[in-house]
């Protein structure tokens, strides 16, 4: 060894700004997410552990066929309309549309938690997202130590009396 110390890896982590750069093109178009729901994309959200596509679905799907649903980004999102006729896109738009209305601007949402979703600022909402987790990441290791002061040596379970 040199005694030089080597680089870290580069990732390249997907963000709410790379996810929304990438499905914006779709924006108000049918949509495939997650390879069989159909819906019209109306933009990107953020939780402390997860991206999402926004999405109406266009099936009436009691009880959210008007509202809008998270779809995790861990799952594919494709737009349809370059591969549908004109006029069977524009029909499935227009079944969306007497179901609830189409969109009419993307959105970026953050969820704050505890039913609190807000408009995405970039400027604020990465460095709250990193400040709830570690309050999050806290709360986990002290309900751990909690558990860990109460456990039973797990071998006194098999020793026979």
């Amino acid at each position: 060894m040199s005694g030089e110390k080597a680089e870290a890896p580069q990732h390249d982590f997907l963000t709410i700004e790379k996810l929304a750069e990438e499905v914006k093109p779709f924006f108000g178009q049918m949509v495939l997410v997650h390879r069989h729901e159909l819906a019209v994309l109306e933009g990107v959200g953020e939780d402390l552990h997860d991206l999402y596509y926004i999405a109406r679905p266009v099936v009436r799907r009691p009880p959210h066929y008007s509202k809008e649903v998270w779809y995790s980004a861990v799952g594919h999102c494709e737009g349809l309309k370059q591969y549908l006729p004109a006029e069977m896109h524009d029909a499935l738009l227009s079944q969306r549309k007497m179901n609830g209305g189409l969109p009419e601007k993307f959105v970026m949402k953050f969820d704050q938690g505890a039913g609190k979703i807000v408009d995405y600022d970039p400027n604020t909402h990465p460095a709250l997202r990193r400040k709830l987790q570690e309050e999050e990441h806290a709360r986990a290791l002290s309900r751990n130590q909690e558990t860990d002061d109460e456990d039973i040596d797990i071998r006194s379970l098999f020793e026979a009396d």
